[in-house]
């Protein structure tokens, strides 16, 4: 098995951060295979899922959110520029049609930040 080659400086804000993985199949929830993201000013748990390196579906913010409490906080609607946020990968159907119906409950637009 090749793995990819770790980074070998800081990985600037809004980027993917660059991490060894295994190669894969694919599968669904696997966006480009990075596992952690930098939140730039402006960014939410939505727009971040939804990109295409990440779900490419906004409702499955959730997912980000409940791996992400510890850094995040008890607010979802409220993340910092500069969090690193961890992008998990071992989703199940059932854990996104879980969030899916979550995210689809919550009022948006999930659009709060510090300004920062």
């Amino acid at each position: 098995d090749r793995m990819a080659a770790a980074p070998t400086g800081p990985v600037s804000q809004g980027e993917m951060a660059p991490t060894p993985v295994a190669p894969t199949t694919g599968g669904k929830y696997q966006g480009d295979g990075s596992t952690s993201y930098n939140v730039v000013r402006g960014d939410t748990l939505s727009e971040i899922s939804d990109k295409p390196q990440i779900y490419d579906d906004w409702t499955l913010w959730p997912l980000l959110y409940d791996a992400n409490k510890q850094v995040i906080g008890r607010d979802p609607d409220l993340i910092r520029p500069g969090q690193q946020l961890a992008v998990p990968r071992d989703v199940t159907d059932d854990q996104a049609a879980a969030a899916t119906k979550h995210a689809k409950r919550k009022r948006p637009p999930h659009l709060l930040n510090d300004g920062r």
